[in-house]
């Protein structure tokens, strides 16, 4: 089905359906943040499930979380250069 003929589908759809249709999109897509965010709390140690958290909680510790993995990131580097040691192009920054 191309475009066109879904946006023609889409025309004959009574008000209903089409309000619907928002609905449901508009879950799904509150789901696919909602789940992405679960992973955001499962990868980021200073966020618990157990914990209230909000959107905001969640972007500035992951932003937190970020910022400190690319400072001990550069340690690692500075560390392994004094020591000689060859590191890939692509695990430097």
């Amino acid at each position: 089905m191309t475009s066109s003929d879904k946006r023609t589908a889409y025309k004959q759809l009574s008000e209903e359906e089409k309000k619907q249709h928002h609905i449901r999109s508009e879950n799904k897509r509150r789901e696919q943040i909602r789940s992405t965010f679960d992973s955001l709390v499962k990868v980021v140690p200073d966020l618990t499930e157990s914990e209230n958290r909000s959107e905001y909680a969640v972007l500035s510790k992951t932003s937190n979380y970020i910022r400190q993995l690319r400072v001990d990131n550069q340690r690692l580097l500075q560390i392994a250069k004094e020591r000689g040691i060859e590191v890939p192009d692509d695990l430097k920054e």
